[in-house]
C-alpha cells in the first residue's frame, strides 16, 4: 500500500485498511470456515454500513477502482492524473452521491498537480490490486 500512499490516495489506502480490519475483527467466529456460503445466505440481508457483506462490497470496489487505475497508466498509457479521474467515473462515481463525488473530483485535480511524475511502481500497484480482487471474486460474485 505504500505505493499508493506516492500518489497522494492515503484515503483509499485507509479505506482498504480499514474494511480488513473489520473483517478480520469479525473473523471466522462469525463467518464459520466457508465465507461463500456465508455471503450466500446472507446476500438478502439489508446491508447496512457495518455489516460484512457492505465491507466485502466496499473493498472489492476499491481494489477494482486500484486496479483501474493502473491499467490505464499501464496498459493505455494515460498519465496518472488522468487515470485517476477515468477510473473513478468507471468504478466508484456510479455509488457515490453528489457530494462525494463533487469531493473526490476536487480532490482529483489537487492529487494529479502532485503525482505526475513521480515514480511510482505502477505494475506492483496493478498486481497487489489483481490479487486482491482474485480473492474477492473467489468468494463473491460483486457487482
Amino acid at each position: 500500500m505504500s505505493e499508493l500512499d506516492k500518489v497522494e490516495l492515503q484515503s483509499i489506502t485507509g479505506d482498504v485498511k480499514n474494511n480488513l480490519t473489520k473483517l478480520g475483527q469479525y473473523s471466522t467466529s462469525h463467518f464459520g470456515t466457508d465465507i461463500p456460503e456465508w455471503i450466500q445466505k446472507h446476500k438478502n440481508d439489508s446491508i447496512k454500513d457495518e455489516h460484512p457483506l457492505c465491507w466485502l462490497t466496499w473493498l472489492h470496489r476499491t481494489c477494482n477502482f486500484i486496479y483501474t487505475i493502473s491499467l490505464y497508466v499501464l496498459d493505455y498509457k494515460v498519465k496518472p492524473d488522468n487515470a485517476l479521474k477515468n477510473a473513478y467515473e468507471q468504478t466508484l462515481k456510479q455509488h457515490h452521491n453528489m457530494i462525494a463525488v463533487g469531493i473526490a473530483s476536487s480532490s482529483f485535480i489537487l492529487i494529479g498537480n502532485k503525482i505526475n511524475g513521480k515514480e511510482i511502481d505502477w505494475p506492483k500497484i496493478k498486481t497487489l490490486s489483481s490479487s486482491m480482487l482474485d480473492v474477492l471474486n473467489s468468494v463473491h460474485n460483486f457487482k
